[in-house]
């Protein structure tokens, strides 16, 4: 937004999940998780795509994706959010980040963040 306030949307394709029924793929086979190609995912596929594009934000660089071992790897890492990039980026999905913990997350980065700018202008 004009405020620099990130907005989260589904652009019209999210659905509910059915863990045994698998769906047309919408998206980049070089922003799939390693369970990805085991047919084996759920909604920590979108923590993991979230992940990756938080590290192409903050570095301005993508990732390489090598077909034959079907995972990623970065070309650089970003020196903000490492560690929340690294858990959204876990070969694990149960050891990702649920939405809920991501946007606790960042909600303590803004109030840290908006406390610093305060006593600074101060």
């Amino acid at each position: 937004t004009d405020s620099y306030v990130a907005k989260i949307g589904d652009m019209g394709i999210a659905r509910v999940i059915d863990p045994d029924c698998h769906h047309t793929q919408l998206g980049n086979v070089k922003f799939m998780p390693p369970e990805f190609f085991h047919d084996k995912y759920n909604e920590k596929l979108d923590i993991f795509t979230f992940g990756l594009t938080l590290n192409e934000l903050f570095t301005e660089t993508s990732h390489d994706f090598i077909f034959s071992q079907h995972k990623i790897q970065l070309r650089k890492q970003s020196p903000i959010f490492t560690e929340l990039i690294a858990r959204c980026l876990a070969n694990n999905p149960e050891c990702r980040p649920t939405a809920i913990e991501i946007e606790k997350t960042l909600t303590l980065y803004d109030h840290g963040f908006r406390n610093y700018t305060t006593k600074m202008s101060n």
